[in-house]
């Protein structure tokens, strides 16, 4: 049994969301233990309290290097850490890292990418 902490960025009921929510039950019937973070409440979050899965809220509004530190001291409780979405991955990458933690990204699409978004190249070139 592993303990695996999914975490998506999102909380709306979008396709990356139902991903998550299906790989969850998924890890969980093979025998996983299994926990969500993420920044938004909302539908996601309800879907999970249906399914009876620990939900934590983390807060993006603080600096990013507080994020990281954040993300660090959550990522040691667990065997994996398997991140979805640009932000997430690459915040949760850096963490994992700095923990020791294997980390999985899985990116979703770029439709609310903006050429505007702050170190997008930076974000990409982390996950190749």
């Amino acid at each position: 049994m592993k303990k695996i902490l999914l975490f998506i960025e999102s909380g709306g009921p979008g396709g990356a969301e139902r991903v998550v929510l299906e790989l969850a039950k998924g890890l969980i019937k093979a025998g996983n233990q299994v926990e969500i973070a993420g920044f938004r409440t909302g539908w996601f979050t309800e879907r999970l309290k249906e399914l009876k899965i620990k939900h934590t809220k983390l807060d993006n509004s603080v600096n990013k290097i507080s994020l990281i530190l954040n993300l660090k001291k959550l990522f040691k409780n667990y065997d994996v850490v398997h991140s979805h979405l640009l932000d997430s991955n690459f915040y949760c990458s850096i963490a994992a890292k700095l923990v020791g933690v294997k980390h999985i990204a899985t990116e979703h699409g770029d439709v609310h990418h903006s050429n505007k978004k702050k170190l997008l190249k930076l974000k990409y070139h982390n996950h190749e």
